[in-house]
């Protein structure tokens, strides 16, 4: 039951960082910024915003947040949460409550 849950988690943590990722790229894109140009806003340099585009490595909480307000984007959309299947949904809540 353990391995199940710990699978499953490592299931939704590995498609959210790629859902962000692709998700990123191209809210960056439809919103007219080069990585450069984002960096500079957000505070950091283009090589971190290339590698949190191409899912090579993933901003912290809080900078996730500030890229969700500056793209117009809702966090669970941005983090791929909303395409989570209600029934994978289920299935954590009750081995939570086991």
């Amino acid at each position: 039951m353990c391995q199940d849950f710990y699978t499953t988690f490592v299931y939704i943590k590995n498609m959210a960082i790629l859902k962000f990722a692709m998700n990123f790229k191209n809210l960056l894109k439809s919103n007219g910024y080069s990585h450069d140009r984002f960096a500079k806003i957000i505070g950091t340099n283009q090589q971190t915003v290339s590698r949190w585009a191409s899912g090579e490595n993933t901003p912290d909480l809080e900078t996730i947040a500030k890229i969700a307000i500056l793209l117009g984007e809702d966090l669970n959309t941005l983090c791929g949460f909303d395409a989570i299947e209600e029934s994978t949904k289920e299935e954590i809540k009750s081995k939570i409550n086991k």
